[in-house]
């Protein structure tokens, strides 16, 4: 029991002697963006940031533990498990390792590769070396420069690309010489050519199509920034280097990429004189050459940075860097084309300086449909974090214009800054729908109406809405409606007896079809309808008019039309947003009489639409309204309409008799009978107009009839006195 005593108060003395480690400080990150967090779990001397084809962040983190320094690898895929690369179960050099300037790249089959100097502590030999992995967890290593009999120090940092046909192209500083050299496998082994003389420490390289690769560095004899090309079929192009940025502080700050048509882009840090403070630049290359424009950031002459990367989707530049300014430390984005660079904050510590902590090392990859980007957080004492951030997809749209007079054009148009969505879907709510970034649609009449958008990244969906409010035009004013449209008849088909259906189809809103029943329709006649803005008289019809109509037809006699069917349609939003029911709507005709409310039922309801059928005796003015009083009604059925109407003419016919012969037969002339005009008649009863009939020859005609009873009467008069 004693001995456990001791034990304890030995432990708890070790606790209390023990050092408390800093609290890791907590980072800011913008509502656009989200980050993922990796504790690292020692302190990061070097790091680099690389990405697969799927976005997923591939880091190589060289540690010290104070006696030996190690390359480890964590993958997001292996849920932020670290791997070992290089470090002591590798190969040991005299004395104790040291691993300078990594840099990775992925396959697009998923294998990892990570290039890197690695030297012994005593400064004496150092090797370029290249660990590469199909999982991430099983590594294979490659010596490609036995040794430089020479230290590489700290300030030499490898690059690496892969060709258009994944070959491994490495780009370093050669510690003896000085020269830039290109290390690539040639079958069975690796071979290292000189590329151009007095390299600075840190060079940078990106692929071209059809082989090729650009490569930038800091040439410290003419103390510029330069570039140089490199053709599979050429080899070097030493001549046509290009001097992007000339400054007497050499330049280690700097990453090169190139866009969809060949073309690159490099992203640095540069610095005047002592006098000034770092500043960012872009330089791009077009047909004409390289160019570099103004500091898209960096002000003042503390301003330091601390690492920069850079990838392209098409022509677009997508930049990360780390940025000190004021003691404040950030993690910044820039994108955009030429001359619209826009530069943001991402990440930045929530302490108050001064602080240890800083970004540092950043890398970023556009997977095709966003950036994201991977950064260490560290410092000189503690433990270290990686962050992985990625954007938020948070699309909205615009609405041009959001209001206005009916007929109205509205122009829809997507935004996604930092995520470009898979797909957009449209619903403008009056049965229209589209796709993609912008599209327009016609409001035909007034109402509210709800937009909305659908849009889809490979992670996510999206939902927005607006609301459009489209108003009734001035009554009168003409200005604002569509021409006319007149169709002739789509089809035609026997009716009743010798009668014929016409059908006239129409595109424009809201009347979509015209059903004729006529004795005769020629090939020639045509259906017009016209919308109006108000009323065609003084007089108005009972409830809420949606829309005024002419309709009409030519080519054809009043007296051939015995009656017509009328099917028109309505965006149920606007029924609904005025206040109605989808039962509440009504077609009215306006005759001698005044407004007549025709038989009009709902046939069904389509997409966004309601789609109506009415009857109508004739031709004039219309108007389509929603009033609760306008009960829906049964439409009668047209052939039995007109046969009724017939029969009951015939019913009322006198029969015939024998037709007189020989001088009779002219002796009173048949009266001409003269076609009257139909009118409309109002609402339940029909009148369908007869055709036009010629009698033969009657025996016994009305006048002499009445002629010969007046004879009688006078003849009685007379008897009678």
């Amino acid at each position: 029991m004693k001995t456990w005593k001791i034990l304890m108060g030995i432990l708890l003395a070790c606790v209390l002697v023990m050092p408390t480690p800093a609290p890791m400080p907590s980072v800011d990150v913008d509502a656009n963006w989200t980050a993922g967090v990796k504790d690292l779990g020692d302190t990061v001397d070097y790091s680099a940031v690389s990405f697969d084809n799927g976005g997923r962040a591939h880091m190589g983190i060289a540690f010290s533990d104070g006696v030996v320094w190690h390359l480890n690898y964590v993958n997001e895929l292996l849920s932020g498990d670290f791997s070992i690369v290089n470090g002591p179960s590798g190969p040991s050099l005299l004395g104790e390792e040291h691993v300078v300037g990594p840099a990775g790249a992925v396959s697009t089959g998923g294998t990892q590769y990570m290039s890197y100097l690695y030297t012994d502590s005593s400064l004496v030999m150092s090797q370029l070396w290249l660990s590469y992995s199909d999982d991430g967890v099983t590594w294979h290593q490659s010596i490609i420069v036995p040794s430089f009999l020479a230290t590489t120090g700290d300030d030499s940092w490898t690059a690496i690309a892969l060709d258009s046909s994944e070959n491994v192209h490495i780009i370093y500083k050669n510690p003896v010489t000085g020269v830039l050299t290109h290390a690539w496998y040639n079958e069975p082994a690796w071979e290292n050519d000189p590329i151009a003389p007095n390299a600075g420490p840190v060079p940078s390289v990106a692929a071209t199509p059809g082989g090729g690769l650009l490569v930038s560095y800091f040439d410290t004899a003419t103390t510029s920034l330069r570039v140089i090309a490199y053709d599979p079929s050429g080899g070097w192009d030493v001549a046509g280097a290009t001097d992007i940025f000339s400054t007497p502080i050499p330049i280690t700050q700097h990453a090169i990429a190139v866009d969809s048509a060949g073309y690159g882009r490099l992203l640095f840090v540069a610095q005047l004189s002592d006098l000034d403070g770092e500043k960012l630049y872009l330089a791009e290359q077009d047909a004409g050459g390289w160019s570099t424009g103004p500091a898209i950031d960096g002000s003042t002459i503390a301003t330091q940075f601390r690492g920069v990367d850079l990838a392209m989707d098409g022509t677009t530049v997508h930049g990360a860097y780390s940025m000190i300014e004021g003691g404040l430390n950030t993690l910044r984005y820039v994108t955009g084309s030429s001359g619209t660079l826009e530069t943001s904050a991402l990440a930045a510590p929530a302490d108050t300086p001064p602080y240890n902590y800083y970004f540092a090392y950043p890398g970023i990859s556009y997977d095709g449909e966003k950036p994201v980007i991977g950064s260490c957080f560290f410092n000189n004492e503690s433990n270290s974090l990686l962050y992985v951030l990625r954007p938020v997809f948070n699309p909205t749209f615009t609405a041009e214009p959001s209001s206005g007079e009916a007929p109205l054009t509205v122009t829809v148009t997507a935004t996604s800054p930092l995520v470009t969505p898979s797909s957009v879907a449209w619903d403008f709510g009056n049965g229209d729908t589209g796709t993609g970034m912008t599209d327009t649609t016609v409001y035909d009449g007034p109402g509210s109406y709800t937009i909305t958008m659908s849009a889809t990244s490979e992670t996510a969906s999206v939902i927005r809405e607006q609301t459009i409010t489209v108003t009734a035009p001035p009554m009168g004013d003409d200005s604002t409606l569509p021409e006319p449209e007149s169709q002739r008849a789509s089809s035609t088909e026997g009716g009743p007896g010798n009668m014929t259906w016409a059908t006239f189809n129409f595109t424009s809103e809201p009347v979509k079809a015209i059903e004729i029943l006529g004795y005769v329709v020629p090939e020639d006649t045509v259906a017009s309808v016209l919308s109006l803005n108000g009323p065609p008289d003084d007089t108005v019809p009972s409830g809420q008019v949606w829309r005024y109509l002419e309709m009409s037809l030519a080519g054809i006699t009043k007296t051939d039309v015995l009656g017509a069917y009328i099917r028109f349609r309505i965006p149920e939003q606007v029924i609904l947003s005025s206040g109605y029911t989808t039962e509440d709507v009504a077609l009215v005709h306006l005759t001698e009489d005044g407004w007549e409310l025709l038989p009009t039922i709902l046939e069904k309801k389509e997409g966004a639409y309601v789609y109506y059928r009415a009857y109508t005796p004739g031709f004039s003015y219309f108007a389509i309204i929603f009033d609760e009083k306008a009960t829906i009604r049964d439409l009668p059925e047209l052939e039995q309409v007109i046969e009724e109407n017939v029969s009951g003419n015939d019913e009322q016919t006198v029969e015939p008799e024998a037709t007189p012969t020989g001088k009779d037969a002219n002796v009173t002339a048949t009266p001409e009978v003269t076609p009257t005009e139909p009118t409309a008649t109002p609402i339940p009863s029909v009148t369908v107009p007869v055709p036009e009939t010629t009698p033969t020859q009657s025996p016994a005609p009305l006048a002499t009839l009445i002629g010969g009873l007046a004879a009688c009467g006078v003849w009685a008069a007379w008897r009678r006195k």
